[in-house]
């Protein structure tokens, strides 16, 4: 029953925030927020504080602050801009780092927080059961094969346990474990994370690798993490949803998402009435556009890199 011990869902905690350049993931999270903050259903699960969003005085970093603070401007969310290094630490001085100076740019935002993830998801497990959910565990929740007639209409899930479960619909909301379900035609990967632990990354671009226990770091991802560390705390130096029918099914609804959100849990509270108004084909047009299932996005197929093309990283 959730929450699953190793599932993302019991991290210690997770940042909720809204600060999108955006709209509609702007506006979306901030409902979420609204919820969490207000509902007293969420007590003792979210934690209000601030959040600060920073960057250098590159075009880069200029860009993503001036989109942000835009976006949240145009909605009427207030927003305090911190003009250097010195203005941020005055505020918090447990940030002992440079941050980037001389050619820091930033601001804080006083509505956001984090949430008790592994409460949160228990929350919503309660609510499930209150609106009559029922939840099917052990060998019989696992899927290993779906039952098809010739026009690709889903009669039955196949489960480990050698039952079938039937319906009129089926709704695929596996998160990582999506592309693994059904093919996904490159709209979607699925990554290992890491839970229960502090993360610190570099978002760019990636290609696969499969480290062996002796070699499990790269010298230059690890110098890049470091590197980012000290400019926070340097004693401790040493993207869009698919909400969509599938279509290779007739009857095979998709609820996933992308990595460029990095986590929808701070969507949580409001994702089922999007993705009901996505099942039920009443979303914004806009939306329903955005969230679409996309069989164009090309690029080869996935595939571990050559031992040739390794050794030219």
């Amino acid at each position: 029953m959730p929450p699953v011990p190793d599932g993302s869902g019991s991290a210690i905690s997770r940042v909720i925030c809204f600060d999108y350049a955006d709209e509609d993931y702007l506006t979306i999270a901030y409902e979420a927020y609204l919820k969490r903050s207000k509902l007293p259903k969420y007590n003792g699960i979210f934690f209000p504080t601030s959040y600060i969003l920073t960057g250098n005085a590159s075009a880069h970093g200029w860009t993503l602050i001036e989109k942000t603070t835009a976006a949240l401007t145009k909605k009427q969310l207030p927003w305090t801009p911190l003009g250097n290094a010195a203005a941020a630490k005055a505020s918090y001085p447990v940030l002992s780092g440079p941050l980037a100076s001389p050619n820091f740019t930033g601001y804080c935002n006083d509505q956001a927080g984090w949430v008790d993830s592994s409460k949160a998801v228990s929350q919503l497990h309660d609510d499930c059961l209150e609106l009559g959910v029922s939840f099917i565990c052990g060998r019989a929740e696992i899927l290993v094969g779906l039952d098809t007639d010739s026009q690709n209409y889903i009669k039955a899930v196949q489960t480990l346990a050698g039952t079938s479960i039937l319906g009129d619909h089926s709704v695929l909301a596996s998160g990582a474990w999506t592309s693994g379900l059904v093919k996904m035609s490159n709209s979607a990967l699925s990554t290992a994370q890491n839970t229960e632990t502090p993360e610190m990354a570099v978002h760019g671009w990636a290609y696969t690798r499969a480290p062996t226990l002796e070699d499990h770091q790269t010298i230059m991802g690890k110098n890049r993490l470091r590197q980012g560390l000290r400019e926070i705390l340097p004693e401790l130096a040493d993207r869009d949803f698919i909400t969509d029918f599938h279509p290779g099914y007739k009857n095979l609804f998709v609820g996933s998402g992308a990595n460029r959100l990095f986590s929808a849990f701070k969507f949580l509270p409001v994702l089922g009435d999007y993705i009901f108004l996505a099942l039920t084909k009443r979303l914004p047009q806009h939306l329903a556009q955005k969230w679409r299932f996309q069989t164009d996005r090309g690029g080869p197929a996935r595939r571990e890199l050559y031992a040739q093309e390794k050794a030219k990283l």
